[in-house]
This record gives C-alpha cells, structure tokens and sequence, in this order.
C-alpha cells in the first residue's frame, strides 16, 4: 500500500536528479569553453585523418552510452565527492603549467581528461564515476596520440595485417599479390599496381575507433565480471582481424571496382566495413558468453541423464 509521502518523495528525488544533470551540463559547457583549443585541435585532426573520424561520432556515443546505463546511474547517484574538486584543480594545474611553459600537446588534453573525470567525481559521487569509466575511456582514445607513440602501436598491427591479407587475396581469381615494403602490390588485367598507395599506416591506425566500438558494446549494459575480462582480453585480436578485414574488402575494392591507387572510396568503404566487423564480433562475443556461462553451471551430462530418464 502506497503512502502518502511516497508521491513526495518520488518528486523530490527526481527534482534532485534533475538539478545535479542541470549543474553538470553548465560546468562541462564552462571546461569544454576553457579547454576549446584543445577540442579544435582534436577535431581538426579527425577532419584530416580517417582514422580519427570517431571524434564526430563521440558526442552521439556517450549520449547513448548514458541512455544505456540510465538506470544504473539514477541508482548510483550520491553526493558529491570533494575529490573531484580536488581532480578538476589537478588538471588546470597540469594545464596551466604545460601552457606556461610551452608544452602544450598531450599533457594538455590529458588535463582536460582528468578535469572530466573531476566533473563527474564533485557532481555524482563514486558510484557514477565507476559506472562511466569506460566512457572516459572511449574519451581518452579521441585524444590524439602523439607521432612516435602512434607509430609504435601501428606497426606491428600493419606488419602482421599485411601478412595475414595475403593468404585470403591470393585466392581472388586473377590477382597475384605480393608484400612491398609496407603495403600490397598486386596485379591484375596486366597492369600493377600498389593498395593505399597514398594511406599513412595502411589503416593500422584505426584501432582507437575499433576499441571504441567495442568499449560502447561490451559496457553498454551490465555484465557479470568474468565476461568483461574476457572480452578486454579478446579486443586485440579482434582489432587485429578487423584491421585484417579491411585490408581485404580495400584489395577487393581496389581491384575489381577499378578504383586508382590514390582513391579515397575503397578507403572510406574499408573503413566502414571494418567498423562494422568490430562491432559484430564483439556483440557476437557478449552473446555467446552468456550461453557459454549457462552451459558451464549446468554441465552436460545433466542433459543426457534427464533426455534418458524421458526415453525411459
């Protein structure tokens, strides 16, 4: 049976919902106005780059990151903590002396991360914070990388892409193909030709967005513990074989679509193509583990006993 403070305590909790979204809108709208350099930075990167394109789609995926976890953030809304105050101090400091003394790259847009999470922390409290971690994450991996550190992590995933592309582009019919250097040269109605001859890391470098797909997939909805860690464990050679992936649909575009070597459409094809094989493989991982979960807690040979017990 219903009281009746319970209506008045329904609203109240609500109007305190809405007054905490209302205060964190107006001080992300006043940090994302001190830190503008920084977002004109990321943004003009991801207008050069393909591989950056994800920034656009950002503002799109927290929103529905936010809609996902909904009821678990109403739930986990508390006081805030005076620790975020302390983090959002800690990043205009790291952000003030970098600017002072003319380091400003990274360490700045990994000021603005950390007043972020500092927003959240003094605005919700702990329980929130915890629960949005992976969208600081999915975050942290706009935030462009530096020259030397981007080409670190790109290599080896070109180098071993390139390889792995040449089993399945060998069987297309009439092709050969071969590695040169760090790209595919093949050839095909007598006339050879080079694949992305004018792409920066052959698409390697798109393993931010495809860990992004896969951070929104795995974390939009509550999982158990031991399916996260299995997933986490998965996103590498899941990129990897999407980085694969679209080295292929780019050969097969480039090939028989009769695309020149500097076209940008087998480029941007690849590109989607490949976002969706990252989005697909990790939603059909967070399908299977579950069924794979309840085949574990009730093991097989229960089945068979009980189908025998039926045929008797």
């Amino acid at each position: 049976m219903n009281t009746p403070s319970e209506p008045h305590h329904t609203s109240a909790r609500t109007a305190a919902h809405l007054t905490i979204l209302i205060r964190f809108g107006i001080l992300l709208i006043l940090m994302s106005f001190a830190f503008r350099k920084e977002l004109y930075s990321i943004v003009a990167l991801a207008a050069g780059f393909s591989e950056w394109s994800h920034v656009f789609a950002m503002p799109v995926v927290a929103m529905l990151f936010v809609l996902c976890r909904m009821d678990d953030i109403r739930i986990g809304l508390r006081k805030g903590s005076i620790w975020g105050a302390v983090l959002v101090l800690l990043g205009f400091s790291i952000w003030m002396m970098s600017t002072s003394l003319r380091f400003i790259g990274y360490a700045t847009l990994v000021a603005m991360l950390v007043c972020f999470v500092g927003l959240i922390l003094a605005v919700a409290g702990w329980r929130v914070l915890r629960i949005c971690l992976p969208l600081v994450l999915m975050l942290g991996l706009c935030l462009p990388l530096g020259e030397r550190t981007m080409e670190r992590f790109s290599i080896d995933i070109q180098r071993e892409s390139l390889r792995a592309a040449l089993i399945p582009l060998k069987l297309l019919p009439g092709v050969k193909t071969r590695t040169a250097g760090m790209t595919i040269a093949y050839s095909y109605d007598g006339k050879e030709e080079h694949l992305g001859l004018a792409e920066q890391r052959f698409g390697a470098r798109l393993w931010p967005a495809c860990l992004v797909v896969g951070l929104f997939t795995v974390f939009s909805r509550r999982r158990p513990r031991w399916q996260v860690v299995f997933l986490i464990l998965a996103s590498i050679p899941i990129v990897a074989f999407c980085n694969l992936m679209r080295i292929f649909a780019w050969a097969v575009l480039a090939v028989y679509g009769g695309f020149g070597p500097v076209s940008s459409a087998p480029r941007n094809a690849s590109l989607g193509i490949s976002l969706i094989v990252a989005y697909g493989s990790f939603a059909f991982g967070c399908w299977l583990l579950p069924k794979l979960g309840s085949r574990i807690q009730r093991p097989f040979w229960i089945e068979d006993d009980v189908a025998a017990d039926d045929g008797a």
